[in-house]
C-alpha cells in the first residue's frame, strides 16, 4: 500500500512538471506570434498595437482557434488568430485562415482598406 501511495505521488508531481512545460510552451508560442504580427503590422504601416489587441480579443493569439457557437449563418465558421468568418470570408481559405502570417496580412490588408468595422462584435474587448 505504501509503494502504492508513493507511485501516485510520483505520478502526480510528473503531471505537475508537464503542466507548467506546457503552460511555458504556450506562453513562447505566444511571443512568437505576437512578434510575427508585430512585424507584419508594420510591413502594411497598421497600428502594431491594434492588431495586436483584435487578436487577443478573437482567438487569445491561437492560430488553431475555432468557433462554430452563435455565428450568422449557423453552419458558418469563425476560422485561426482573426477568426476569419467561413460565410463572409469565402476568399479566405482554411489554409491562410489557420496561418498566423496569411491571417495577419489578410487583417492589415482589410485595415488599410478601411473595413476594421468587419471586427467590430468584438470591439467592447479591443477596442479604444
Amino acid at each position: 500500500m505504501e509503494e502504492l501511495k508513493l507511485k501516485i505521488s510520483l505520478l502526480i508531481r510528473i503531471i505537475d512538471v508537464m503542466r507548467k512545460l506546457l503552460r511555458l510552451q504556450t506562453q513562447s508560442d505566444k511571443l512568437k506570434i505576437q512578434e510575427m504580427i508585430k512585424r507584419v503590422a508594420k510591413e502594411y504601416e497598421v497600428d502594431e498595437d491594434l492588431a495586436l489587441r483584435v487578436a487577443k480579443c478573437e482567438s487569445n493569439f491561437n492560430p488553431k482557434a475555432k468557433n462554430t457557437r452563435g455565428n450568422t449563418p449557423p453552419d458558418s465558421i469563425d476560422r485561426g488568430l482573426f477568426m476569419w468568418n467561413s460565410h463572409w470570408h469565402p476568399e479566405i481559405s482554411d489554409e491562410c485562415a489557420y496561418n498566423p502570417k496569411c491571417a495577419t496580412r489578410k487583417f492589415c490588408k482589410a485595415v488599410k482598406e478601411g473595413n476594421l468595422s468587419w471586427w467590430n462584435p468584438s470591439r467592447h474587448c479591443w477596442g479604444e
